[in-house]
């Protein structure tokens, strides 16, 4: 025997229509509806004496006369909307009265009267409301989607339903897919901190460009430097892994792609380890914790530098402006530089290099500077 599945009826869930109808009583305690609210709520009690019913019985169990004459005023506007002539009320029942079976004024005295279990019922349904909440708070807490862009100069933080967290730098995009199995981040370009909860049972996966980086509870930051990716690690562990050329994931599918695609495990770096890698690992350091807190200086807004070369530095504030600064005397970019700024004061660190290296800026457009040698001037 075959059933058509179209024409099964889905009965309404009793608790949830509980639920809307409170959400509709504590709107009108409120008392502020507004008109495209009004008629929402108006076409919700029209479209099923389930909603009327609950209503009223929540209503008249909550305590609030005021609540109970604005349910009547509901019940006239209905019986005045479905009237073919509209013509004036008789002393017959309403056609609220006979859908319901109940009067829909409820005197003080008699809610007076009912003061306990008023208070009773009212808790109840809150308790009620508070679990039901709780629980489409807990299923969306294993989903997530977003897709997070910071402007050139701009940072921002993200903090995701499981404890886990991501602070953007600039001009950089993160996308992110959480499902019941898998916690998937896609760094579309740019630069982020993350600080992952821990989770066994579902993988947080990093996919930059051409490789992968995973944790299961750990901090660590990720830069796409053109194909290249700069891995730093600060507390945890982190397994590196390469994928085929131009297998980026697209901002569809992602889950089934990151699934499907090959990965070519590298390795595991730990805290205190840089790495640089793609198809393969270019360069693994040991890095001492002042050398990581410098180079997440940006989280804290600023930049810092202990005898960088000067081409590096340059390409650090370049990040966070949009001032084109050149360096014309090839033995200038490696000239060690030290120093802190915040971050997009490419002012402040234009001044320091002509004073304290006596280097010459020259401002060739509004938003273009050259350094110089003194000589060359």
């Amino acid at each position: 025997m075959t059933t058509d599945t179209d024409s099964i009826i889905s009965f309404p869930d009793s608790k949830e229509i509980e639920a809307q109808a409170a959400l509709w009583i504590m709107r009108a305690e409120d008392n502020d509806m507004s008109a495209a609210q009004q008629q929402e709520f108006q076409t919700w009690l029209i479209s099923s004496y389930k909603h009327r019913e609950a209503y009223t019985k929540l209503a008249a169990l909550w305590g609030s006369l005021d609540i109970l004459e604005e349910l009547n005023d509901h019940a006239a506007a209905v019986d005045h909307q479905q009237s073919p002539k509209n013509t004036a009320k008789t002393s017959g029942p309403t056609l609220w009265e006979r859908l319901i079976g109940l009067r829909p004024f409820i005197t003080a005295r008699a809610l007076s009267a009912r003061a306990f279990s008023v208070s009773a019922f009212a808790t109840i349904a809150l308790i009620g409301i508070l679990g039901l909440s709780y629980q489409i708070i807990n299923n969306l807490n294993q989903l997530h989607q977003g897709s997070y862009i910071t402007a050139l100069g701009e940072q921002q933080t993200i903090n995701l339903p499981d404890g886990s967290a991501i602070q953007i730098n600039t001009n950089s995009q993160v996308d992110v897919t959480y499902t019941e199995t898998a916690r998937i981040i896609r760094l579309v370009s740019g630069e982020a901190y993350f600080d992952v909860a821990p989770n066994k049972q579902k993988p947080f996966s990093v996919y930059a460009g051409n490789g992968v980086v995973t944790a299961v509870g750990t901090a660590f930051s990720v830069f796409l430097n053109n194909e290249k990716i700069d891995v730093i690690v600060e507390e945890g562990s982190v397994a590196l892994a390469s994928r085929p050329s131009g297998s980026n994931l697209s901002e569809t599918n992602s889950i089934a792609q990151a699934n499907s695609q090959p990965q070519a495990p590298l390795g595991v770096i730990t805290a205190g380890q840089k790495a640089i890698f793609e198809k393969t690992v270019e360069s693994l350091d040991m890095v001492a914790p002042a050398t990581i807190q410098r180079k997440l200086s940006w989280r804290q807004g600023r930049l810092a530098f202990a005898g960088e070369p000067l081409a590096e530095v340059v390409a650090s504030v370049s990040r966070y402006t949009d001032v084109t600064i050149d360096i014309d005397d090839p033995s200038l970019r490696e000239l060690p530089i030290a120093g802190s700024f915040n971050v997009g004061e490419v002012d402040a660190m234009i001044e320091a290099l002509e004073i304290m290296i006596d280097l010459r800026i020259e401002r060739i457009g509004p938003k273009r500077l050259r350094i110089l040698r003194p000589e060359n001037i």
